[in-house]
């Protein structure tokens, strides 16, 4: 398996979903963060969340633009790769 790693800044990933009409919000999560041995504590995370506009569930935005990155991969990275433009990175 081949990795390739791109990033993205907060803001470019919010205005993708912006762009398309979403609605982002922010939310507070409760985390579980182990303390020592056997012992949790609790934080409150605040982030920010793409709502899903089928069930109006919050996504936290990380996860709701991994989701479309996924299902676009093949698209994206290797159907619209003509000949010219391999061999023009092979130089």
């Amino acid at each position: 398996m081949i990795s390739f790693r791109l990033q993205f800044s907060d803001e470019e990933v919010a205005s993708l979903f912006r762009r398309h009409g979403l609605t982002l919000t922010e939310v507070t999560f409760k985390q579980h963060i182990p303390v020592y041995h056997n012992k949790t504590d609790e934080e409150q995370i605040t982030t920010l969340c793409v709502v899903n506009p089928h069930n109006r569930k919050a996504i936290p935005v990380s996860i709701a633009f991994e989701r479309v990155m996924l299902s676009l991969r093949q698209q994206l990275f290797l159907d619209e790769i003509d000949k010219l433009t391999v061999l023009n990175a092979l130089k």
